[in-house]
């Protein structure tokens, strides 16, 4: 009778394993995130771009979403992509902008199945604040009809020049466009020196870095002409494209009266 009730025991032992490991098995999987850079801690400068290369995978349910938040140091969480995934399957990058005015975020990236199971992982960010451009101010460009006056300027050595007296092209970085020479304002700015422009006016201007305005200039489209000068506009250019040093001008003023002689522009410079 023992070894009878040892051998029942044993049964209903493995049959209990059995069944055990069957649940299991039936259990839905959920879904899995990948996330790289993969290190939990990061470093880098404020203004940088950093690309995440995200790579979703469903369990045995479809994914639904996949959401991105940050969270300053000290701050709120506020969202960064809210985005809707469909099948198993997902890949693709993001790019992510690091802020100034906080030496750490926290990322979180989250994603959801169509059952509501949800993979998480955290990158714990540490911002550098980067090197600051430095900023001369009262810069001023006259009319190109105003010969008197310092009517181009050099942005690598930051001096005025004047057309009259056939300076080296090379060395006009900017100057205006006046095509019809009527003695007015042609509200256009250009370059003799081949360097181009992008207009930003969302730029942050006060926490300038050479990252972020190399960032802002190759993102976007340069410009040979920049058309419809306006007070507050911000201008950002590579004046350097051997050594790759870029440079943001902001528009302060413009004199715009009667004749040519005080037709000009006043602007601010960080290099």
């Amino acid at each position: 009778m023992k070894s009878l009730r040892t051998i029942i025991l044993f049964a209903l032992a493995a049959f209990t394993i059995l069944f055990s490991n069957s649940c299991r098995d039936k259990e839905e999987q959920g879904p899995v995130l990948s996330v790289n850079p993969s290190e939990l801690v990061l470093t880098g400068n404020a203004g940088d771009l950093l690309e995440f290369a995200i790579v979703a995978t469903a369990g045995d349910n479809e994914l639904r979403n996949l959401r991105i938040t940050q969270k300053p140091d000290g701050g709120i969480t506020t969202p960064l992509l809210d985005t809707t995934l469909f099948g198993s399957h997902a890949d693709f990058f993001y790019v992510y902008t690091i802020p100034s005015g906080t030496n750490r975020v926290l990322l979180n990236f989250k994603l959801y199945d169509s059952d509501g199971k949800y993979y998480e992982t955290i990158r714990d960010l540490y911002v550098n604040a980067g090197s600051y451009l430095t900023e001369t101010t009262g810069h001023q460009l006259f009319s190109p009809n105003f010969f008197a006056g310092n009517n181009a300027f050099s942005i690598a050595d930051l001096t005025p020049r004047q057309l009259g007296t056939n300076p080296d092209s090379s060395l006009v970085d900017i100057t205006e466009e006046d095509p019809i020479n009527d003695g007015a304002l042609n509200y256009t700015l250009k370059s003799l020196s081949g360097i181009r422009f992008v207009r930003n006016n969302s730029f942050n201007y006060a926490q300038a870095t050479a990252t972020s305005a190399a960032n802002s200039y190759t993102s976007s489209s340069a410009q040979e002409l920049v058309p419809n000068i306006a007070v507050d506009d911000i201008l950002i250019t590579k004046y350097d494209t051997v050594l790759n040093k870029y440079a943001v001008i902001r528009i302060t003023g413009i004199s715009d009266l009667e004749g040519t002689d005080q037709d000009r522009y006043t602007f601010s410079v960080k290099k």
